[in-house]
């Protein structure tokens, strides 16, 4: 219905309660299934780590921060 619009897509963000290699294999999958979809831009959040969350699911303000910073990017 929309030929012209763009979609970003959000890798996952690290989560304690779940294992770092599913969420991993999650981010492959994504990226490897959208990556010839035209219009279509993969937001990783390579600077974001379990440091970044405060009840360890949640984001504190620096992982705020930096997810912010790279959606502002990707736009």
């Amino acid at each position: 219905m929309f030929p012209q619009a763009n979609i970003a897509i959000s890798t996952l963000l690290p989560h304690s309660d779940c294992p770092a290699g599913l969420i991993n294999n999650i981010k492959q999958s994504i990226s490897s299934n959208c990556a010839t979809m035209p219009s279509v831009t993969i937001i990783p959040h390579p600077a974001l780590s379990h440091d970044h969350l405060y009840d360890q699911v949640h984001l504190n303000q620096e992982g705020v921060r930096l997810f912010a910073r790279d959606l502002r990017e990707a736009a």
